[in-house]
């Protein structure tokens, strides 16, 4: 979606269809994430890689509920369903609710509502009708389903989690005149941390993804590239006095379960504690 696969861009918005062949939308993402997380990370109501179901309170400012309480615990029951809510469950929300933030920016054109069940039922007849028409029992082809799923979670929450959600980065909120607090630049480096490391598995498995800064500075750049491209960021950073942080992976992780327990108190439970 960046057009760093290939030169020709109707090269790159075709491949991106693999996206609708491996079951989510790539329409849908596409808009999530280019135009309101690329351009407003950790920003309650805009950035909707990072809004999810209300059953979490990931941003600080957000009312709380009594769910919320339990948010620390809820983490471990339903973090692994993360993918399959996606795939299954959010997609669809934000094709028909008119209170998802994606329709803040876009007007959703009526070929990709058929885009959206096409492929979508491509997807579970080859995941679940095919292996059954072929023989393979209904609760064994459902079973290996849900073990992709929750395989391919794991890595899924590894780039989600580890570079914005957590207690090291900031969560502007716009002023009254719709203007949040810092530039582009400095908005970038407040609420984007890289993940330490430098290795195969990060450069050919996870595509760089603890280079994050990088990324977001420079989306247009391949991410074969990134390990080089923070070098540079770094030493801007530490020349211009600009706040770039690293965090090994366990650490980050760390960071954003703090960031999950610190929000599940609300103002009424201080006031309890406080009684």
């Amino acid at each position: 979606m960046h057009n760093t696969l290939f030169r020709p861009t109707n090269l790159n918005a075709a491949f991106l269809y693999l996206f609708d062949l491996i079951g989510a939308n790539s329409y849908i993402w596409k808009r999530r994430h280019l135009h309101l997380h690329h351009n407003f990370p950790n920003v309650a109501g805009w950035d909707s890689d990072i809004e999810q179901a209300s059953l979490f309170r990931i941003f600080p400012h957000d009312p709380h509920r009594s769910i919320h309480r339990h948010q620390p615990r809820l983490l471990f029951l339903l973090y692994p369903f993360y993918l399959a809510n996606w795939l299954l469950v959010r997609d669809f929300k934000d094709f028909f609710s008119k209170q998802q933030v994606i329709r803040k920016i876009t007007r959703i054109p009526l070929p990709e509502y058929a885009k959206l069940f096409f492929f979508k039922g491509l997807f579970l007849t080859y995941i679940l009708g095919v292996p059954f028409m072929l023989g393979v029992p209904l609760l064994l082809a459902i079973g290996a389903f849900l073990l992709l799923l929750l395989t391919a979670n794991a890595f899924a929450l590894f780039v989600l989690l580890t570079p914005h959600t957590n207690t090291q980065n900031a969560f502007p909120l716009p002023d009254a005149r719709h203007t949040l607090p810092q530039s582009w630049l400095l908005h970038q480096f407040s609420t984007t941390n890289d993940v330490s490391g430098s290795n195969w598995w990060y450069r050919h498995v996870m595509a760089n993804f603890n280079c994050h800064l990088a990324h977001h500075l420079f989306p247009r750049i391949p991410y074969v590239y990134a390990p080089e491209v923070t070098q540079v960021i770094r030493e801007f950073a530490r020349q211009h006095q600009l706040p770039y942080r690293t965090y090994p992976l366990l650490q980050a992780l760390r960071f954003h379960y703090q960031l999950i327990c610190q929000n599940a108190v609300g103002a009424a439970d201080f006031l309890e504690e406080d009684m």
